[in-house]
């Protein structure tokens, strides 16, 4: 992970009102297992939403259900406990829900083939 390069922005306006949350995960993150990293994170916690492909360097995480959770615990395993993955950056945003239809953990992906 390239430690001098990685900004991370955590926009937390109305944080107390807010229980889900986007997270942006930029960088060189294809075929090293951080989908399924982040989704065993998601489980071990009980939370719900998805990860989603968005192009070849990034994903979109929503997380739902973060009452009981830190969001940075979160951020700070995906920026620390992978280190062969360079990531350029995250994003994280509060939202109202990421879906109702989320009653699990859903992985959405995209072939770039």
């Amino acid at each position: 992970m390239l430690e001098g390069n990685l900004k991370i922005e955590i926009n937390c306006e109305g944080e107390d009102e807010m229980s889900s949350y986007f997270i942006l995960v930029k960088g060189v993150i294809r075929g090293f297992g951080l989908k399924g990293f982040i989704y065993e994170k998601m489980r071990m916690r009980r939370l719900h939403g998805f990860i989603e492909d968005i192009d070849s360097d990034e994903i979109l995480v929503c997380i739902e259900n973060t009452d009981h959770v830190n969001i940075n615990e979160i951020v700070n395993e995906i920026k620390n406990e992978m280190p062969y993955i360079i990531i350029s950056n995250i994003d994280v945003f509060p939202v109202d829900s990421c879906n109702p239809r989320y009653s699990d953990i859903d992985i959405i992906e995209k072939d770039y083939g």
